[in-house]
């Protein structure tokens, strides 16, 4: 199956500054215009995601929060992001906690996964998906606990795993740090900012990932395949305007005493052993 069709969009890189903690209405239509093409040969969505779990074993993981970046054909982008409420029995992992700051409290009044999966997961099954390490964990994960709630959605046929095409692996931060250097990761391991930094890379990546690559990389038994490496793409003080399709995560009552008492808690378990 031959994902895109038709010439090259060239189109003229916009770009933004993004302000953490601002609360975004609406997106400005110059914004990720190489995704917004994207999505436009494809004729079908793009979705940029990313989630936290509470990391441990498969039997006794859950997500905890989801966020996806929506770009649609007609050039609309939009954002869904919500915190998840496991099922009764998961256990959160004292450093995991320590990472991200998503605590049982945090969470207690999130939906159960069936519902952000109904709202936001499964009508985009055909999209093309794109994810950073998604397809070693967060999208495994996803097709897990989906089927855990009784429902059923199957790794998609359009799948781009962005650290498989990447110049050399590395965290998102420091692809970030070379390829948009003027972005702040600050936020970094909630879902929300790392479904941003992602959307982000691919904006950046676009212009070296050919049409015969990107078709090669979303093959279920595609090989890691790395591009050239771009020229960086800079930002101007541009505000980023995006419509959220839900409420933005809270966050935790002190993200800062989170981590302390994870990071403590985890020592103690070490020394224990």
């Amino acid at each position: 199956m031959r994902l895109v069709t038709g010439k090259r969009v060239s189109v003229r890189r916009a770009k933004c500054l993004y302000l953490a903690g601002q609360t975004l209405t609406e997106m400005d239509n110059q914004m990720f215009p190489l995704t917004k093409a994207l999505a436009a040969r494809l004729g079908r969505p793009v979705v940029v995601f990313d989630l936290e779990h509470t990391g441990g074993r498969k039997e006794t993981r859950g997500i905890t929060e989801f966020a996806a970046y929506i770009v649609l054909p007609t050039g609309e982008l939009q954002a869904y992001s919500s915190l998840v409420k496991p099922l009764k029995g998961v256990l959160f992992n004292a450093v995991v906690t320590g990472i991200t700051g998503i605590t049982p409290r945090t969470v207690a009044g999130a939906p159960a996964w069936s519902k952000v999966a109904t709202d936001m997961v499964i009508p985009y099954r055909d999209a093309l998906w794109v994810g950073y390490n998604s397809r070693a964990s967060d999208m495994p994960i996803l097709v897990e606990e989906t089927a855990r709630h009784g429902l059923t959605f199957d790794i998609p046929p359009c799948h781009l795993d962005l650290m498989r095409v990447t110049p050399a692996k590395a965290p998102l931060s420091a692809q970030l740090a070379q390829f948009v250097p003027d972005l702040d990761t600050a936020g970094a391991h909630r879902a929300a900012k790392d479904a941003l930094m992602t959307l982000w890379l691919l904006e950046a990546l676009l212009p070296v990932l050919s049409d015969e690559a990107l078709d090669i990389a979303v093959q279920p038994d595609s090989k890691v395949a790395r591009v050239a490496r771009p020229e960086p793409l800079y930002q101007s003080a541009m505000e980023l305007h995006v419509e959220w399709r839900s409420g933005r995560p809270a966050a935790p009552a002190s993200v800062a005493v989170g981590r302390l008492l994870g990071r403590a808690v985890g020592g103690l378990i070490s020394a224990l052993r």
